[in-house]
């Protein structure tokens, strides 16, 4: 695929993807449109030869399996990443009102750049639970798809004159308005979602609101910007642009070895859940994938993971805060990333593998490392090496601004790490 078909669709894909959610869904419509069948942990199964199957958990995260030859003593290639990305979470009960403002109370979820969230155009996005006239629940996805929201700043006429950087106090400065109310208006937050849930669903026999999980998201579309168009402004780069490549790379990507893609929400804070990086999810995958001829230890024993996260480039205005052998830039390749202590996780024969099959295929490619005295992040790499057991790498585009509300990579990185991403799945 070119760069530009790459782009528009990543851009496309973005705009699908408001939450962890719709980012599933999105994968699955492309799945199914490329053959793939949907399978459920619930139900007696095993992933034989020539399979094509999908396997979703949570509503927000994701396996997918290609099993052409069922050949596993060959081991496995998988790639993982991650659906969400830090955001605000609308709390249960969050309705707050001041004369005639009603306004919404959220909860902060992952690490986002606070300060980016204030004057922008916000709308409301997530999963809802709800119960019909019989009694009987069900759940849509539900997309307000407009500015619906904004947290409004200070003026600065108003603020402390003391020359000191005003700090900021997420439970009382970080609440969005969310509606003017007439003088006799008692509608609330859960009425007026009930309310976008008959627009968006008209024959949906919805009673009551039951739970929710709904995130607040930058309702800005994704841009190429730059004067040359060589850069997307967007949000939830991180980590959309590595589920967009490892799902492209992994429909297209022709290889008669098993495959994996694996997409996991709740990264962001911390991957301990039961969908997550820490959860049971992949071991249960796994274990569906049978050969009478190979040990299970034998398939991981030959197998690698490759984790998808993107990276971080060199800031033209912070170059100081970037070790100066390893500052990536945008645009120059996708990112090999290492840490001594295993907060990506890597080692040299992984990495040389890679570095190899990417000057065999014209791959261009950085390394990152960070500084000693700063605090490195860390992905899903380390904890399913731990928890599987299996090789694993950590790769990811270059980026700027990560944990903002708009985040900034390169065009031609899009196009790049597909070509790695899909090199590794045809690869040997």
């Amino acid at each position: 695929m070119k760069e530009q078909q790459l782009t528009d669709g990543f851009i496309r894909f973005i705009k699908s993807s408001p939450t962890a959610f719709h980012a599933v869904q999105t994968v699955v419509n492309y799945l199914k449109e490329n053959h793939f069948s949907q399978r459920d942990l619930k139900d007696d199964f095993q992933i034989g030869k020539s399979e094509k199957c999908f396997i979703i958990n949570g509503d927000s995260s994701l396996i997918a399996v290609r099993n052409p030859a069922n050949d596993l003593g060959k081991g496995l290639h998988l790639v993982g990443a991650h659906t969400d990305s830090p955001s605000l979470k609308i709390r249960p009960n969050p309705d707050l009102r001041f004369k005639d403002i009603l306004s919404i109370s959220v909860e902060i979820y992952g690490s986002p750049l606070i300060h980016t969230w204030f004057d922008r155009d916000l709308s409301i996005a997530g999963k809802v639970n709800f119960c019909d006239s019989k009694m009987n629940q069900g759940k849509v996805l539900v997309d307000f798809s407009k500015p619906v929201a904004s947290i409004p700043s200070l003026a600065i006429h108003l603020e402390n004159k003391s020359g000191d950087p005003r700090k900021i106090d997420p439970q009382k400065e970080l609440i969005p308005i969310f509606s003017e109310l007439s003088k006799n208006d008692q509608a609330d937050f859960n009425q007026i979602l009930l309310y976008q849930i008959k627009i968006d669903y008209p024959d949906l026999d919805i009673k009551e609101v039951l739970d929710y999980d709904l995130f607040l998201y930058d309702s800005q579309p994704p841009c190429e910007m730059g004067v040359q168009n060589k850069w997307i402004n967007s949000g939830r780069i991180d980590n959309l642009l590595s589920c967009y490549a490892a799902m492209t790379a992994f429909v297209e990507a022709d290889s008669d070895k098993t495959s994996l893609m694996v997409l996991y929400d709740h990264e962001e804070i911390g991957s301990t859940s039961n969908i997550g990086a820490g959860g049971p999810f992949l071991k249960s995958v796994l274990s569906r994938l049978t050969n009478k001829d190979v040990l299970p230890d034998q398939i991981i024993a030959n197998s690698r993971f490759l984790s998808a996260d993107n990276s971080h480039a060199i800031h033209p205005n912070y170059p100081e805060k970037h070790d100066s052998n390893h500052a990536p830039l945008m645009n120059k390749g996708p990112v090999i990333k290492i840490n001594a202590n295993q907060r990506y996780a890597n080692d040299s024969d992984f990495s040389s593998w890679l570095k190899l099959l990417l000057k065999k295929t014209n791959i261009p490619y950085q390394v990152f490392c960070n500084r000693n005295d700063l605090r490195c992040g860390s992905t899903i790499g380390p904890m399913t090496a731990a928890n599987i057991g299996i090789k694993t790498l950590d790769v990811g585009a270059p980026m700027l601004a990560m944990h903002s509300i708009r985040e900034i990579c390169g065009k031609k990185d899009i196009h790049d790490y597909y070509r790695l991403i899909k090199e590794f799945y045809k690869s040997d």
